[in-house]
């Protein structure tokens, strides 16, 4: 709008311009109310810069909303702020439904709503002083408004919080806003007209973003920068920050009479708020010391056993996770893969399930054996959480690592009254060899027969751990324990036709089977001839490629949770 008053259409009113000479743009221009133009203009912009950004969620919500206040401007529509934002989101609805299942929705369209909120509520300290003032103390309003009212959205998403979120976008907001994009932006229109000025521009766009990017990993490299946050302090966040929320931004007023005869006190608008904001704040500071002094409880508590205890059957892919876990501690069989790209499982799923169920460290490890699936993240998941012992057969482990145990035959752990005994593989001859667990070895490749095999009892049931041992190994388990029994099998070698034989599912005869196995994987695991064998036999087969995240729950019974029929929220996956 700026820009449009600025162009100089005054000129073509003059008198020596006589009707027959005006060209055809000249009558338009004389004819057409310049608000127009500027509404053309500042549309064109903001579709263009979308297309930018690939029309991205945010952008699309931007781009409604102009267009949706143009329209009502120009069909002089009354409509408010409240009415404008549901109808934006009414028409982001309609034109990308599944955007309700995303971060992005919830993110951009909370933000926007706190900070009309911000506006509309503090409107009246906002407009004092001049105007390099009223843009600070804006800046500052709405940043912390929305560094406190986005926690909970951060918490149930990502299951962390950014203490140094403030002091990030206090800096980078305005100077991407002011300095880094409308560089980059007049680069981009500049190109065809003039390269050398255009390459000007994304320099100086460049150079603003390096040194913004350092300000940023400065702050992320602070040990104190993010917080992992567990489900209970989600629960107390969302709680906390909805009562804040109540008090600053709700604020409803009550009215308090005392007859006395003739007489009827009244408390004044202001005071009521005030009354209303202490009674919030009061309420706040009451259930937090309540949730403080629950937690230090249970902190104290925490030796107290629970009968319950739980399998975890990680959804890894091709590979292999369990997690045993019984009153917050975790022992952990097999760590999923890692690969070149970077990406692995511990980093995404095995670390966000601890973190989100409030597991601190995990009192063991066991790696099954040296493959890639089974022990490839296990560089992450030391670096990401409190490891005490680690035991393992794989001589590279051995070398890199301390605190390190062997796993052979005949040893037996007890963990929270769950007894952990190994029955795979056997010591070997040489047993001075191996007499201390951190002995250097020369680096050997471990196969599948080599997997350290467990059996987890709690008295009444039992549960079998067996890694990628193929038939072979079954036989010799059979020789070696004629009475083995297990309620819960984890079906040997994700599925393979070289193992699962029928004598082994018979003499086990367990009520539920799990295998571990990625979607369409190129094995085609687990084959036919091992799904019929456990079918025929009657017992329950799971699927980790079918039901996702398994969870088993022992007690009196054993409950069955599978993330996709039980844990999965959205209804449209079901």
């Amino acid at each position: 709008m700026m820009l449009v008053r600025l162009l100089p259409l005054r000129l073509f009113s003059r008198r020596k311009w006589s009707p027959k000479k005006l060209t055809l743009i000249n009558r338009f221009l004389l004819n057409t109310n310049s608000r127009y133009i500027a509404i053309f203009l500042s549309v064109a912009i903001a579709v263009f810069y979308a297309f930018l950004a690939g029309f991205s969620l945010p952008t699309q919500r931007a781009l409604v909303m102009l267009i949706l206040y143009w329209l009502t401007r120009l069909l002089a529509i009354n409509l408010s702020i409240k009415r404008w934002f549901l109808v934006t989101l009414f028409i982001l609805v309609v034109i990308s439904p599944f955007s309700l299942f995303t971060a992005s929705f919830w993110l951009s369209v909370y933000a926007v709503s706190i900070i009309f909120l911000t506006l509309w509520r503090f409107r009246f300290y906002l407009k004092q002083g001049n105007l390099v003032m009223k843009f600070i103390k804006g800046l500052l309003m709405i940043q912390v408004s929305l560094t406190l009212m986005l926690l909970p959205i951060s918490v149930l998403f990502f299951q962390q919080v950014s203490v140094v979120a403030f002091f990030s976008n206090i800096l980078a907001v305005p100077w991407m806003s002011f300095i880094s994009i409308p560089c980059a932006l007049l680069s981009v229109v500049i190109m065809p007209v003039n390269e050398s000025v255009a390459q000007y521009f994304i320099h100086i766009s460049l150079e603003s973003i390096t040194f913004l990017w350092h300000y940023l990993a400065f702050l992320s490299e602070l040990s104190f920068a993010q917080q992992v946050i567990s489900q209970w302090q989600q629960q107390f966040i969302v709680m906390v920050t909805a009562l804040v929320f109540i008090s600053v931004f709700v604020a409803p007023s009550i009215s308090i009479r005392i007859p006395v005869k003739y007489l009827q006190f009244k408390l004044n608008r202001q005071l009521k708020k005030h009354c209303v904001s202490y009674f919030m704040f009061g309420s706040i500071a009451i259930i937090s010391l309540f949730a403080v002094s629950t937690q230090f409880s249970e902190s104290k508590n925490i030796t107290q056993q629970n009968d319950d205890w739980q399998l975890h059957l990680f959804e890894v892919g091709h590979g292999l996770s369990v997690l045993i876990s019984r009153d917050k501690q975790a022992i952990l069989y097999d760590t999923g893969a890692a690969y070149p790209s970077g990406f692995n499982m511990a980093d995404s799923v095995i670390l966000p399930y601890l973190r989100y169920a409030g597991i601190k460290q995990l009192d063991k490890v066991f790696l099954s054996h040296s493959d890639n699936d089974h022990a490839g993240g296990l560089t992450q998941l030391l670096s990401g959480i409190d490891v005490k012992q680690v035991i393992s057969n794989d001589s590279q482990v051995v070398n890199r690592y301390q605190q390190v145990r062997s796993c052979y035959q005949g040893m037996n752990f007890h963990w929270q009254n769950l007894t952990i005994e190994v029955l795979w593989p056997l010591m070997p001859e040489d047993n001075d060899q191996f007499k201390a667990d951190k002995v250097k070895k020369k680096a050997t490749k471990q196969g599948n027969d080599d997997s350290c095999v467990l059996l987890i009892s709690d008295g009444k049931h039992k549960v079998l751990l067996t890694g990628d041992i193929s038939k072979k190994v079954e036989n010799e388990l059979l020789s070696i324990y004629p009475k083995l029994k297990a309620d819960v099998l984890l079906v040997p070698h994700h599925g393979s036709k070289t193992s699962s034989s029928t004598a082994f599912i018979k003499q086990l005869s367990p009520k539920i089977a799990l295998v571990s196995a990625g979607f369409m994987n190129r094995w085609r695991m687990p084959v036919k001839q091992v799904v019929t064998r456990y079918q025929q036999q009657g017992i329950q087969l799971i699927n980790s490629s079918d039901k996702g995240q398994v969870i088993l729950t022992f007690a009196n019974n054993i409950t069955l949770e599978s993330y996709h029929d039980d844990l999965r929220p959205f209804w449209f996956s079901q």
